[in-house]
């Protein structure tokens, strides 16, 4: 949603990644180029050198910080050449505070090496797989000499972990440099090149308001369709070896997945993950016992491989292929952020009902997820009662659950006050996503009116969003609070826009006497504030880190001296280790001097 402040904190973000220039063409982006800017125009506004500023339009594209598009115009044509047009991604900037919740989330779910897959793809953007391979073999090459000769294995494990990221959907081809957008409006007027069939979705989304912003419509015209977006090239399998092989007998991929990514247009389950992740790692492991078997070496089918062909070999089998170096991969924020958001909905309805229920919503939602177009889908794919069962009982929680506690959990999901879930049909349910999500929020909004305003002010808050409008002596009463507390802790609300006074005047000439004053609350009016609030304390508290590093920035030196005069202390170097023992006690005077005036 885009606030001021959060425009604030996503320049902040690009300044710590990336350095002041690039941070300067953001702030021109976000700021005005809401409907895009040009690069002549990018120029007038950052005032810039051309080499500087296409660097860090570079570095924004590479880093999914920024999109290219054009713009279809009437006069279009084959000797008409649109002008290319930037835009700002803040959706994709303000994600980069996740970065480290994301390899973690990596890490639990399919182990250490697709978490190195993902932190390459979030360290530099987007990359292909030769280019995977050479930092994964350089990387390798600086701890062990040897492992630059075994560029094959490298290539396999890393062809390996990201299938399966790809399978999983946290991984994604990377979308058209360059999409064509149609104006607002145009209906079926697309370019040629268009299906008929995505003419008319897209059609029906900007009808439906389905668009919120010029970014997420530059967004959606990017993107490849599913069936591309996941898809695995076809050489992955053909290079997977015999096991891939077989598997690919049944899936027609790499590790039993499908080539085309159909093979997980079913949502699939917990226990389809789990299993696809637990033979990415009895691979490893495999591969681990081959090679202490004989001794620390490499197998005899990879050592004859490598002997064939020698280190040149290895890097040309690593990144010969034309169809590996022309795929771009990237992070999909999307997923990573709808994981979090289903693991909101699920730990809502363990707190509100049980945890059986709980069982079942997850359940629910993992196996739509594929069908979820995007992070603002009000509810779940809907799903019959026997395709709940099998994604149930395919959960390692809910595989001993009988068929009479499924539907009576479901039966208490629908009855619940929340109506966490609804029927779509007689035997079809679907998870309310969107109502669960806004309870979420009501939740946190009324722990920060408690928090700034006290328990009372909280009182009155729920009060006043279950009665929606109220007297001021009403809410007193029925709040139990004294009317001139009750009028304070109003006016305090209302000064931070948390409430609001509604006038019902009786004649026309708005006369006190003859006035009712309601108070209510807008709540689409107070999320964006809270969000706006947020954002500001992140930006408050980013500017605080920077200011105190700069402060203790005499310190650190004086630690690294420390260190280093350990390390020469060690090899006998007295005069080091001389002023080492002198080091710390300025270092100690330096701090406490700077306590005692912050406290004076």
């Amino acid at each position: 949603m885009p606030t001021p402040f959060a425009r604030e904190l996503a320049c902040g973000i690009v300044k710590d990644h990336f350095g002041d220039q690039v941070e300067t063409v953001c702030r021109t982006l976000l700021e005005k180029g809401q409907l895009g800017l040009s690069l002549q125009d990018l120029a007038r506004h950052t005032s810039l050198p051309p080499p500087s500023l296409r660097s860090a339009l570079l570095v924004l594209v590479q880093h999914n910080c920024a999109q290219a598009f054009r713009q279809q115009t009437d006069d279009t044509g084959p000797l008409v050449r649109t002008p290319t047009l930037y835009i700002a991604l803040q959706d994709s900037i303000l994600p980069r505070l996740r970065f480290p919740k994301f390899m973690d989330q990596t890490n639990e779910l399919l182990g250490e090496e697709a978490e190195a897959v993902v932190e390459a793809l979030l360290e530099h953007g987007r990359l292909s797989l030769h280019q995977l391979v050479q930092r994964a073999i350089a990387k390798a090459g600086s701890a062990d000499p040897s492992a630059a000769k075994m560029g094959a294995q490298v290539r396999q494990q890393l062809l390996e972990a990201l299938s399966v990221l790809v399978h999983e959907r946290l991984v994604e081809r990377v979308g058209s440099p360059e999409p064509m957008l149609q104006p607002r409006g145009a209906g079926t007027d697309a370019p040629k090149t268009a299906s008929r069939a995505r003419v008319r979705t897209r059609a029906m989304m900007e009808a439906s308001g389905y668009f919120d912003s010029e970014e997420h419509r530059v967004v959606v015209a990017a993107r490849c369709s599913d069936a591309l977006r996941f898809q695995l090239p076809a050489a992955w399998v053909l290079s997977g070896g015999g096991d891939n092989a077989a598997g690919g007998a049944g899936g027609g991929g790499v590790g039993g997945m499908a080539v085309d990514g159909s093979a997980g247009a079913d949502g699939g389950t917990t226990a389809a993950a789990a299993a696809a992740a637990a033979k990415f790692k009895r691979k490893r492991v495999v591969l681990d016992d081959e090679e202490e078997e004989g001794g620390g070496a490499p197998s005899a089918k990879r050592a004859a491989t490598g002997a064939a062909g020698g280190a040149g070999g290895a890097e040309k089998q690593a990144g010969g292929n034309t169809e590996d170096s022309g795929v771009l991969w990237r992070v999909n924020y999307e997923e990573f952020l709808r994981r979090t958001r289903h693991q909101t909905i699920v730990d809502f309805v363990r707190e509100s009902i049980d945890p059986g229920a709980s069982i079942i919503t997850a359940a629910m939602l993992h196996a739509g997820k594929n069908q979820e177009t995007s992070l603002r889908h009000p509810y779940s794919a809907s799903l019959s009662l026997d395709s709940i069962v099998n994604a149930v009982r395919g959960t390692i929680d809910g595989r001993t659950m009988a068929l009479d506690r499924i539907r009576a959990a479901l039966q208490l999901l629908v009855a619940h006050p929340a109506a966490v879930a609804a029927r779509a049909s007689d035997a079809h349910y679907t998870i309310q996503s969107a109502r669960i999500i806004e309870l979420v929020k009501l939740r946190e909004v009324e722990a920060i009116v408690s928090q700034r305003f006290g328990p009372s002010a909280c009182r009155l808050f729920r009060l006043l969003l279950s009665k929606h409008c109220l007297e001021q002596k009403q809410a007193a009463e029925l709040s139990m609070i004294s009317l001139a507390d009750a009028r304070q802790l109003l006016y305090r609300m209302m000064l931070d826009d948390f409430v609001q006074l509604q006038e019902v005047p009786k004649t026309a000439d708005h006369a006190p006497q003859r006035t009712f004053y309601l108070w209510r609350i807008h709540i689409g009016t107070v999320l964006p504030r809270v969000l706006n609030h947020m954002c500001h304390a992140a930006c408050n508290l980013r500017l605080r880190l920077a200011h105190e590093m700069q402060q203790e920035q005499e310190v650190l030196s004086l630690l690294e001296q420390i260190e280093q005069a350990h390390a020469a202390g060690g090899t006998g170097g007295g005069g080091a280790a001389g002023e080492g023992r002198a080091a710390p006690e300025k270092a100690v005077s330096l701090t406490s001097g700077r306590g005692s005036s912050w406290r004076g």
